[in-house]
């Protein structure tokens, strides 16, 4: 394939994970404005069951089937790598399928665990009928994962892209088109409406995976190729297995838990909400809807800045480790830490300072909403640094320090989130704070462990790191007295669409000359050299994150 045909895919591949990540960001202010409060909160309930499930049917699966395949490629056992893919696939279809009976049948049990005796909000019988319409997406999901690992393990991860962004496109629409049938043409009840939105959890994935099982079928060539002429032993079916649940082990088991933060919130909030601090039922089932589903979009996008970061790390770090270049892993680690902070801290506090405006233009009028982002907003942010340090982690093979700590972090969530609560009520503050607050709690010393580990284990020496975290919050700080002083002769109130639009762009460009002169001023972008500011923006463009290469550049 010649240069410019590789240039022209390349574009291509590009702009659809592009528009996929926008789509995937704004599909759900659309459907806000169908569900509403009451409704995101039932989507939200059966949302975060649906994460908890995807701990171990989604992400570990493409990863240990990646891992699998790519393995016995090298080695040149095509015969035993058809039988590990073939071997997956029956593995974790029947994963799925049990998965899906038992979460149909125990979908009452998840129902009376979140709403308890409650009346008033969402029924009993509401909740239990969208945990199963979530349910049915199991039968589907593991089979994907299979298939997208089984491309990744041979290296062809522009198909796996395309999948990805096809799930996406079509679950934003599909959820879109089918619940605002339901609303507008077909008058259902709220309910049905987000049972209708739910469909496209399933409907995405079953799209992406007839184009992945497709592209299998053409390109039968590509995956039947050996690399190496070996005369391949015979590898027994338990090997191949136990091959499989060893690459996902971690993964499921620390997916799992980050999870689990959610759930916690999903049954402890509402109740907490309408016994301490007086909310009626819909109110709390608003707030539960925004810390779940609607302020989460926001927090996933600080995540998924710090995973591009990292990914355009790790090779390089791996092969510092092998060769213990203790003074190239030092830079690499303070390297991008440095730029994960100069990219997200700006951004979750100019979020939260324009949170009204922000709210208003996407959402409309609400009583909580910018008050939940403005504050969830730092949730994202310590979320992107504790999965930055997780992964920095796991390149030493510590998985047992990530596990522990963790562990220890959702122990403390458990412990913290309805006494703070009950806590922030009787402080005066917004109560729903005390649940977000202890969120931050637990993902701040399940980091900060990781850190005092990779300082005192593996002699990481975090004194860039530490200077550009003072540099960059003094820097943002500074920003922050002076746009509050704006703030009393260019107030921020609920005002029109094309009011907020225009307050939030002033607001943004003087942001961003202030961050820029500052930065300037105070030497925070020499924290982060030129090259790899260059680097980091050229791979982030070709992810698709043209966002994050914005600012590399404007910097």
């Amino acid at each position: 394939m010649n240069s410019s045909k590789i240039l022209s895919n390349a574009l291509i591949l590009s702009i659809a994970v592009v528009i996929a990540k926008i789509i995937d960001f704004l599909y759900i202010v659309p459907l806000y404005h169908i569900i509403g409060n009451k409704g995101g909160a039932l989507y939200g309930y059966a949302y975060v069951i649906y994460t908890i499930f995807m701990s171990f049917l989604s992400l570990p699966v493409v990863f240990s089937i990646s891992k699998t395949t790519s393995s016995y490629q090298a080695l040149g056992y095509n015969n035993v790598k058809k039988r590990s893919f073939l071997l997956a696939k029956y593995i974790f279809v029947g994963l799925g399928a049990i998965s899906f009976i038992f979460t149909f049948l125990l979908a009452p049990v998840f129902a009376r665990m979140i709403i308890g005796d409650i009346t008033g909000g969402n029924s009993f019988n509401d909740i239990t009928l969208v945990i199963r319409m979530v349910s049915i997406s199991f039968l589907i999901i593991p089979l994907l994962s299979v298939y997208r690992g089984y491309f990744d393990g041979h290296r062809i991860t522009n198909m796996a892209s395309v999948s990805n962004s096809i799930e996406l496109i079509a679950r934003a629409l599909i959820s879109i088109i089918l619940s605002l049938l339901a609303n507008k043409v077909f008058r259902l009840p709220l309910v049905w409406v987000s049972c209708f939105a739910l469909i496209g959890v399933f409907l995405g994935p079953l799209c992406s995976y007839i184009y992945l099982f497709v592209k299998l079928r053409i390109n039968k060539n590509k995956f039947n190729t050996k690399i190496r002429k070996v005369v391949e032993p015979l590898v027994s079916s338990k090997t191949i297995v136990k091959k499989i649940m060893f690459y996902m082990s971690f993964l499921v088991i620390s997916d799992l838990i980050r999870t689990l933060y959610g759930f916690i919130d999903i049954v402890t909030v509402v109740k907490s909400l309408v016994k301490y601090a007086h909310f009626s039922v819909s109110d709390a089932e608003g707030v539960i809807g925004m810390i779940t589903i609607w302020t989460n979009k926001f927090n996933c996008m600080l995540v998924a800045i710090a995973i591009e970061i990292f990914n355009s790390l790790a090779d390089g770090l791996s092969k510092s480790i092998t060769n213990n270049d203790k003074k190239d892993i030092n830079y690499k680690i303070n390297q991008a830490l440095s730029l994960l902070l100069i990219v997200i801290v700006p951004i979750a506090f100019i979020v939260s300072f324009l949170s009204v405006p922000i709210w208003m233009m996407l959402f409309g009028v609400d009583k909580y909403g910018p008050s939940v982002l403005s504050y969830s907003i730092f949730l994202g942010l310590i979320m992107a640094v504790s999965t930055m340090i997780f992964s920095i982690l796991r390149s030493f093979k510590d998985q047992k320090v990530v596990l522990y700590s963790l562990g220890i972090g959702l122990l403390l969530k458990i412990l913290l989130n309805t006494s703070l609560i009950n806590a922030f009520y009787k402080m005066g503050l917004p109560a729903y704070y005390g649940s977000i607050t202890a969120s931050i709690i637990g993902y701040l010393i399940s980091t900060i462990i990781c850190f005092i580990i990779l300082y005192i284990k593996y002699n990481v020496n975090f004194e860039s790191f530490i200077k550009s975290l003072i540099d960059t919050f003094c820097v943002v700080l500074a920003i922050f007295v002076i746009l509050f002083v704006i703030k009393l002769v260019v107030p921020i109130n609920n005002s029109g669409f094309i009011v907020n639009l225009i307050v939030t762009l002033f607001y943004l460009l003087i942001y961003l000359i202030l961050y820029f002169l500052l930065a300037k001023r105070f030497k925070l972008f020499k924290s982060v050299s030129i090259k790899s500011r260059w680097c980091y923006a050229f791979l982030c463009i070709i992810k698709g994150d043209s966002c994050v290469s914005l600012i590399f550049f404007i910097f």
